[in-house]
């Protein structure tokens, strides 16, 4: 066979559904032609698809090989390694899939052996699951995402450890308290330990006063001043940069004039977010509009906690089952 294989005659080989002799040539064209075997990849990889991202949650390195996946859909494993894998297959709904796919497809070849289907058509089908088994291994290895304009784009690890900063961002105050609570006087701050998106971000305090002042300090460098305020709340007129760490505080004009926050309270510490982080989230945002897992795992990875949280929460809303996200999710809301 040297023409290439179109679309229809791709799936009519891998569900058997042609003559020994044109399996045979097909096979034989699969095996020497890298463009189709390209294609029927991909032909595979469309159904597989929506599962992608719980496999790459899960850990790559967490998988059992493709050997192992025929053979515990075979019944050939025991012991210490299939219940092995059988605990894995628990928490992984793409290795899963792949087991529940291959027995259903073992379980079709049987029944119509049973049924005394023709050999040559017996022979077709073990050939088109010879080709599942095939294409499964290379779709492990080989996959990507693909964006809206069909065309691939580069997969985003989704394997996320809490950012280092986030130390810099929450250093230890000498009392317990919460987010912005200083010196025994009921206020809160906002952004406090936080990355920000705008380089603009607006600054809020609940702290009574008759007016106030805020400054913002790179290191000992101080970048802003408000000037006098009348509410509690602000937003810088220059932007600040990206990817830099910032301390701020606010005078409050009262009978007397006191700073927050104060000790034994931390210094109030933000960060405005990276480009490249932000890069990541878009390029998500953009390519797969509406995945919440996606999007979730790249806030995490800017370190934008309270966005990740969100997404993620309404990624586990519509798949409730996934334990892999239901993990992701866990581990962000402990940093």
């Amino acid at each position: 066979m040297d023409e290439h294989l179109d679309a229809d005659a791709l799936q009519r080989f891998r569900s058997g559904a042609i003559s020994p002799a044109a399996t045979a040539a097909a096979a034989h064209h699969l095996a020497t032609c890298s463009e189709c075997a390209r294609r029927g990849t991909e032909l595979v990889s469309r159904a597989a698809a929506p599962g992608w991202l719980a496999h790459a949650v899960a850990g790559e390195a967490e998988h059992p090989d493709d050997e192992t996946i025929v053979a515990l859909a075979g019944d050939s494993l025991d012991g210490e390694q299939r219940r092995a894998v059988e605990n894995h297959l628990r928490v992984c709904e793409t290795c899963r899939r792949e087991v529940a796919e291959l027995r259903a497809d073992a379980g079709a070849f049987h029944e119509r052996s049973a049924a005394g289907t023709p050999v040559w058509r017996i022979a077709a089908i073990a050939a088109a699951l010879v080709l599942a088994f095939v294409l499964f291994a290379l779709l492990r290895k080989t996959y990507a995402p693909v964006d809206r304009t069909g065309q691939k784009v580069p997969p985003i690890d989704l394997r996320v450890e809490r950012p280092a900063f986030l130390d810099d961002l929450r250093p230890r105050a000498d009392v317990q308290r919460r987010e912005g609570q200083h010196a025994g006087v009921e206020t809160s701050m906002t952004p406090v330990g936080l990355v920000v998106e705008s380089q603009t971000p607006q600054f809020a305090w609940t702290a009574e006063g008759r007016g106030y002042a805020v400054t913002v300090l790179e290191g000992s460098h101080v970048v802003e001043r408000s000037g006098v305020l009348t509410a509690p709340r602000w937003t810088p007129s220059r932007p600040l940069r990206r990817g830099q760490i910032y301390e701020w505080q606010v005078e409050i004009h009262g009978a007397t004039t006191r700073i927050i926050p104060a000790p034994p309270a931390p210094p109030a510490f933000f960060r405005v977010a990276d480009a490249d982080s932000l890069q990541r989230i878009e390029d998500a945002r953009r390519g797969h509009p509406g995945d919440h897992l996606l999007l979730g795992a790249a806030y995490a990875r800017a370190g934008m906690q309270r966005q990740a949280e969100q997404e993620l929460s309404l990624y586990l809303a519509q798949h409730p089952g996934d334990a892999a996200a239901l993990r992701l999710l866990q581990s962000i809301r402990r940093w």
